[in-house]
């Protein structure tokens, strides 16, 4: 192994602790909602390093004015004011024209879309992004922990009315709701399934609550632009209903889906979002163009902790050397020169030769070829140089093309590369 090769290896080993990601956010200006937005950015970067993360803001409350400038200037890439729910302007902004010269796909490994009550400060980053590749889901979810009281048990809305009504609202954190004291307790609940698993590592599923769901920038383009009816304009219920079947469906993935249990977040479950009559019309229109992919909501396996994560894929490899320069060719035979002619008697005074003839007549004679000859052979010899082996392999390491891989990749093997230490000695180095 050269030591270009083994640098490569490094840096594919370090990739395990890299990530790129845009974290995207819906908040008002409340500032317990700043102050957790800041506290996650920071350690985010923390782990990850200050390249790891970008940050937009979707403010459906308030406006980018009443946040800290200097914080907000220095870390929001882009943001969107406006009442409208997470995934509507999560699509509205992936579909902007601005971004068409540098697409999603090639900035971010992963977009992770938060709701502004989950808090990640106690989360062991690089183990969430190994288990979220080691899965080969492109729809993840960390799992969930909070109030003992968060949990309900809901399927499939068409079970009862009553059931149905319980479900549509346990869906998403709700406030200023006329509903009756019996529902209060369920306004604010999720899911049991997003409850962390203490056998498993990972669980993939038919369903990822959109609590904190993470999509893979493989299926962007699926859901944010090609599914029709699947978010609604004015709510966005039935959504995290169908993702996964239609994830499946369009990518050809198996197991699109899945929650990680040894990961899990704090869900500070602070009741903010209002819901309206619109998200159950959201629903149905969802259901009604998708029926085929509305989920029952089920664990398909359970990946048992302790179960060693694939290594990650190796960095492409770099296209083989050139072949060596042939020699030059050796400078062609010269004519034997010809005998002295024998030097004539010398002459008088008055028919010496001048001196730049008799000079150069003398270096001629050293040399026993013609003058012109022996510029040939300087010139021949002054344009063969051979390159020596550093500079050959500089220019072989030159040729490896980092375009057929995502920009965001290059960006992790840089990420990698820094914290990469070692002693090794490259010929070019010696």
């Amino acid at each position: 192994m050269d030591a270009f090769q083994f640098i490569l290896v490094l840096l594919a080993l370090k990739l395990t602790e890299a990530y790129r990601v845009l974290l995207f956010w819906a908040v008002d200006s409340d500032p317990e909602t700043q102050q957790k937005v800041k506290a996650n950015l920071a350690y985010a970067r923390a782990q990850g390093g200050e390249d790891c993360c970008d940050v937009m803001l979707s403010h459906y409350k308030g406006t980018p004015g009443e946040w800290d400038q200097a914080w907000y200037s220095k870390n929001v890439l882009r943001s969107h004011i406006g009442p409208g729910y997470k995934f509507k302007i999560l699509q509205s902004l992936y579909t902007d024209p601005e971004f068409a010269a540098q697409p999603w796909e090639d900035l971010y490994e992963w977009v992770w879309a938060l709701d502004s009550d989950i808090d990640f400060t106690m989360l062991d980053m690089t183990r969430f992004f190994e288990l979220a590749r080691a899965s080969g889901s492109v729809i993840v979810t960390p799992t969930f922990k909070g109030d003992a009281a968060q949990w309900t048990e809901f399927n499939l809305m068409e079970q009862d009315n009553h059931k149905k009504k319980h479900a549509m609202r346990a869906e998403i954190r709700v406030r200023d709701l006329d509903i009756g004291e019996d529902d209060s307790a369920l306004a604010s609940q999720i899911n049991i399934i997003g409850k962390p698993d203490e056998l498993c590592q990972y669980r993939h599923t038919t369903y990822v609550e959109m609590t904190a769901p993470m999509f893979h920038s493989t299926v962007l383009n699926l859901l944010l632009r090609q599914c029709e009816h699947c978010i609604g304009d004015k709510a966005e219920w039935g959504f995290d209903r169908i993702y996964c079947a239609y994830a499946k469906k369009g990518l050809g993935k198996d197991m699109p889906c899945a929650y990680l249990d040894e990961t899990p977040v704090l869900h500070l479950d602070w009741h903010r979002a209002e819901v309206s009559s619109e998200f159950s019309k959201s629903d149905a229109e969802v259901r009604k163009y998708h029926s085929s992919e509305y989920a029952t909501i089920q664990a398909m396996d359970c990946v048992p902790r302790g179960t060693p994560v694939p290594a990650p894929p190796s960095p492409p490899a770099p296209p083989p050397a050139p072949p060596p320069a042939p020699p030059p060719a050796p400078p062609p035979a010269l004519p034997p020169a010809p005998p002295p002619a024998p030097h004539p008697a010398p002459a008088p005074p008055d028919d010496t030769l001048p001196p730049c003839e008799a000079e150069a007549e003398a270096e001629a004679g050293s040399s026993q070829i013609p003058r012109y000859e022996a510029a040939r052979v300087k010139q021949a010899t002054s344009t063969t140089t051979e390159l020596p082996p550093c500079d050959t392999e500089a220019e072989a390491e030159a040729t490896v093309g980092i375009a057929k891989i995502p920009r965001y990749l290059s960006a992790q093997v840089k990420q990698g590369s820094r914290s990469t230490q070692t002693s090794t000695t490259t010929p070019c180095d010696q």
